[in-house]
């Protein structure tokens, strides 16, 4: 009973530790976070992880005043809280940068992941599902991948972590609210327990409720959550730095396949499909609903040392560990072979997993003298596949030289880089690009190996085994910019060739089938390319911002890559700020347009989008009128998405994948707000 009760006090003074130090000491500020961990199921599990970190400052507090500034803690602001990532000190690109750059409010309402991404992307219509690149983008990997990005865009990689170093205690909240039970929340606490040491925690969750079709009135679409542990240590002068995460993180979507009618199917008249009733095409059984789900673990480390003042030495390593699994009932299109040769008819609810365990180690040298940047290196990789039962685990290795140059010059508005990696015996990517003031020129080529599921899938719904040709790419791309205190321009062009491209299709001829399959295409498709940016200044607060592409595709196989002719963003709005500075607001209308085109289906089984030319994702503008306001730390957005909805079209609705509408009109809110003390 004596343990029982010291527990219970212990969690007590881990939680008003947690709570003084995320919150400022008010009962607005302990209610806020008591509320979001009560309200959010994720945060029942992590929130012990919070509450621990909120235990250094709580029993290192004595430590802590000996080295902090003991001045008044209103100095403390996002100004003197800076942030950095990998990429800036591996790479020595930039000094520590302010939290205080990072708060604009321009554009605070395009809050979707596909929004963030300029509407580039391929959605299943509601934040969270599975998505692609509407135009081809050259791989980042040469060797092999595991094929399964549906979802990384939701899994913060590790160029993407911030690393603190504060002055006083920082955390920053954003909540969303949309569509009745939607809501994505990312919750991020950081703190300096020396001057040279920074520890932080970053949580968030995502619920999307269905839209179209739901079995209830709390039907999630999207189940996600995930933890970083992150932290940053440097000796005085920077003589040697360690940056370090621990990511634990799984999003899961529930599965519908699109929604399906009969009459659809049949019909030429795109339109005639929201005359009569739709189902989903993927039916939960009696073991409830179809859902694919991506699971990570990894754990990061990097740290370098200063040999001599022009000479450092680094050391990168990463683990990590992937799940994908597809879980349904057996699909009216499975196959009539299972694992091994066995006929199977089972009615038992069917998982389909392949499980992906990887770890590389990186050493390399790179230093400066006087503009020249050098950095060589060499990485060892391992990759282990584990299959299904019935068939052996795919175990390899992998070794990798490579070599980063950067040159200034022209008091550092002009500068030159040349990038290059190998992999024994035939994989490479080489990549040089010039950036001045008003040109921007790049040309890049890459020979990559074919990602694992392209090669093989062992599953009860899909099954093969396949040998390629490795895929190679080139693209020049290029630019200039013009800018004055009226207008800035942003005209910009890109070509790239395609070789031996592999690509999914469709395997049956019923058109309510989804199941896919890899194939090789054996000559070279192009894609063109023209965009321009343009930023406009119509009288003192009235701005005009808008992007226009336009993009072709060209040579033997341009068949495979379908894209749309025409995408455009624009967004008119009013925008001023307080006589005093500390506030600003910006109000108008936002709009997204791209020309019909047949656009790449999706096979949830396999998580892979797959090439289709049947199914038109017809042209069709969406409307959405925001407002955007800061008063000081604290940002907000109301928006009315999609209100042009029922206004242009008898249709109540679009189609931004085959068989899969688009967002519904909704009112949407999100709060961002931090604190520094």
């Amino acid at each position: 009973m004596l343990a029982y009760q010291q527990t219970i006090a212990l969690q007590k003074r881990l939680f008003f530790g947690i709570s003084h130090s995320v919150f400022p000491n008010t009962l607005c500020g302990k209610f806020c976070f008591l509320s979001l961990i009560l309200t959010m199921p994720f945060y029942r599990l992590v929130c012990w992880v919070a509450l621990l970190m909120g235990a250094v400052p709580v029993l290192a507090q004595e430590q802590e005043e000996k080295h902090l500034d003991t001045q008044p803690q209103d100095i403390y602001n996002a100004t003197t809280t800076l942030f950095t990532t990998q990429e800036d000190i591996q790479y020595n690109q930039k000094d520590y940068r302010a939290v205080a750059d990072d708060m604009s409010i321009s554009g605070l309402h395009r809050f979707t992941f596909v929004q963030k991404y300029g509407n580039k992307l391929q959605n299943l219509g509601n934040n969270g599902t599975a998505s692609k690149s509407i135009f081809y983008i050259i791989p980042k990997d040469i060797g092999l991948t595991s094929g399964f990005h549906a979802y990384d865009i939701y899994f913060r990689s590790p160029d993407q972590f911030r690393y603190y170093d504060t002055q006083s205690p920082y955390s920053k909240m954003y909540i969303m609210l949309a569509r009745f039970g939607s809501f994505y929340a990312d919750v991020c606490h950081s703190r300096n327990v020396t001057p040279h040491w920074n520890i932080g925690i970053n949580f968030r969750n995502m619920m999307t409720d269905k839209e179209w079709i739901p079995s209830n009135r709390n039907d999630k679409n999207v189940i996600s959550h995930g933890l970083d542990l992150f932290t940053h240590y440097k000796t005085e002068g920077e003589q040697y730095q360690l940056l370090a995460h621990y990511l634990i993180a799984k999003h899961r979507v529930r599965e519908t396949g699109g929604i399906y009618t009969p009459r659809y199917a049949k019909s030429n008249d795109e339109q005639a499909f929201w005359k009569h009733n739709m189902q989903n095409r993927l039916q939960g059984g009696s073991q409830g609903h179809p859902e694919s789900s991506d699971a990570r673990k990894r754990f990061h480390l990097y740290h370098q040392f200063a040999l001599t003042e022009q000479l450092w030495t680094y050391q990168e390593l990463e683990i990590q560990k992937n799940k994908y699994q597809f879980t349904a009932d057996p699909l009216h299109e499975r196959t009539k072979t299972s694992l091994g040769g066995r006929k199977t008819d089972t009615q038992q609810v069917i998982k389909d997993t392949t499980t992906v365990g990887a770890a590389h180690h990186e050493l390399g040298i790179k230093g400066d003298w006087r503009n020249f940047f050098y950095c060589g290196y060499y990485r060892y990789k391992k990759i282990e596949f584990e299959l299904p039962k019935g068939w052996d685990n795919l175990d390899l290795d992998e070794q990798y030289i490579g070599l980063r140059t950067r040159y200034s010059f022209g008091d550092g508005n002009h500068t030159l880089q040349a990038t290059g990696e190998y992999l024994w015996p035939e994989f490479y990517k080489v990549r040089a690009a010039y950036e001045g003031a008003l040109v921007e020129l790049a040309c890049e080529q890459i020979r990559h190996k074919p990602s694992f599921v392209e090669q093989s899938y062992h599953g009860y719904h899909r099954n093969w085994n396949k040998h390629y040709t490795p895929p190679t790419a080139t693209q020049i791309r290029g630019g200039f910019k013009l800018a004055n205190s009226k207008i800035q321009l942003r005209p910009y062009a890109s070509w790239t060739r395609i070789h031996n491209h592999i690509y999914f299709k469709h395997k049956s001829e019923e058109r309510h089938a989804i199941a896919t399959e890899p194939t090789q295409a054996e000559k070279h498709a192009d894609i063109a390319t023209l965009s321009t940016d343009l930023g406009l200044a119509l009288g003192r607060h009235i701005r005009w911002d808008s992007e226009l592409t336009i993009a072709g595709t060209l040579g033997p196989n341009a068949h495979i890559l379908n894209v749309p002719t025409l995408l455009a963003n624009s967004r008119l709005y009013y925008t001023d700020t307080t006589a005093t500075g500390n506030g600003t607001f910006e109000a108008g209308i936002d709009m997204h347009w791209k020309s019909s085109y047949k656009a790449d289906a999706y096979d949830p089984v396999t998580q892979q989008f797959y090439l289709q030319n049947e199914f038109n994702a017809y042209s069709y503008p969406v409307i959405d009128l925001f407002l955007n306001f800061r008063i000081e730390n604290f940002s907000a957005f109301i928006k009315f998405s999609h209100c042009n909805e029922f206004w242009l079209s008898p249709a109540p609705g679009y189609f931004v994948t085959p068989l899969y509408p688009g967002q519904k009109k909704a009112l949407d809110i999100g709060l961002n707000w931090s604190f520094f003390d």
